[in-house]
């Protein structure tokens, strides 16, 4: 490996477009997660420790990957 690199920057169009993908993804979510019952509830907010551990252990292994 000769180590090369290219830097590339998202234009305000990308940014834009990720932006409202992102806000539409939001909305369908929240229109999804407004039809559960409180049972089908339950289990999701039971499991979202785990998942922020999940969420914690990635960023511990970034954080060791970049230095």
């Amino acid at each position: 490996m000769d180590n090369r690199a290219v830097l590339v920057h998202i234009t305000a169009t990308g940014t834009a477009i990720v932006e409202g993908r992102r806000t539409d993804r939001i909305a369908h979510l929240a229109d999804l997660t407004g039809r559960l019952t409180p049972a089908e509830w339950a289990p999701i907010l039971a499991a979202l420790p785990a998942l922020r551990r999940l969420v914690d252990l990635d960023q511990q292994s970034e954080q060791q990957e970049q230095s």
